[in-house]
């Protein structure tokens, strides 16, 4: 149990060690330059954090998480940093992880599913069965607004959670 919580993740974030591809050096926003998506989110992202924290103490010993639309993984990080022991397992799930990205996550144990999860898109890309069940937390952050029909992800979600599994989604576009 975390005593301080915004401490804990403004420790947490200010030791952060991005991943190669996860800094913003190429953006010449004076907001976003060489900075990783904790920075930039800092407060959508301890909303998520705080979340988790709200509903841990509903997961039996072990847990296991998913993270629809997991690029560029910084969640599964912090989900890895948070849950430590507990976590039993992880799984990355989006379209076109690079060969560096699944090289990371597989190392640290990470199940990876490169899949299509909008089909209904313009020129969608394969779609693949996730093939994973009885998940306890299910993350869709900054995901939804991009996909056409969102009931496909939501439906895939619906069917890799338990019963009275969690599912947190957030926006960072409103209009879409």
């Amino acid at each position: 149990m975390i005593k301080n919580r915004k401490k804990y993740f403004e420790n947490y974030v200010l030791n952060y060690e991005p991943f190669e591809w996860e800094n913003k050096d190429f953006d010449d926003r004076p907001g976003f330059k060489n900075k990783n998506s904790f920075l930039i989110s800092y407060k959508r992202f301890y909303k998520v954090f705080s979340y988790i924290l709200d509903i841990e103490h509903k997961f039996s010993n072990t847990i296991k998480v998913m993270d629809v639309g997991a690029w560029p993984g910084n969640m599964i990080k912090l989900i890895k940093d948070l849950f430590k022991d507990r976590l039993s397992e992880c799984a990355a799930i989006g379209l076109s992880f690079d060969k560096k990205f699944i090289y990371e996550f597989n190392k640290q144990n990470v199940k990876c599913i490169s899949t299509e999860i909008d089909p209904s898109f313009p020129h969608a890309k394969k779609s693949i069965d996730w093939q994973i069940d009885n998940y306890d937390l299910a993350l869709l952050l900054d995901t939804i607004e991009h996909l056409v029909e969102p009931n496909y992800c939501l439906d895939q979600i619906n069917k890799s959670l338990k019963m009275n599994g969690y599912l947190i989604i957030t926006t960072d576009n409103i209009t879409n």
